[in-house]
């Protein structure tokens, strides 16, 4: 079970941002940037299981991964969208 539980891991670290992210790229709207919340919400939350299963397993590298998860999905993608101008040509 630990075995599987660290591939879910590994899958949802690389998978999760490259498959939500792109679906809502935000469009410019006025001055600024206009960010749809869903995907990060989804990937806070994944990422909060998954480190609430690394601790039930006793796998650091999990719980590493779910934190990881969740610093991307609530610091580093947002402020990467709105100094990119959120992908907007």
């Amino acid at each position: 079970m630990r075995v599987f539980l660290v591939f879910l891991a590994l899958v949802a670290f690389l998978a999760i941002p490259a498959a939500i992210i792109p679906n809502y790229v935000p469009e410019r709207s006025g001055g600024g940037v206009d960010i749809e919340p869903a995907p990060f919400l989804v990937m806070f939350g994944f990422g909060f299981l998954l480190a609430v299963g690394g601790h039930l397993y006793k796998s650091q590298f999990v719980v590493g991964l779910g934190i990881a998860i969740v610093f991307l999905a609530l610091v580093l993608i947002p402020i990467a969208l709105v100094v990119s101008g959120g992908g907007a040509a």
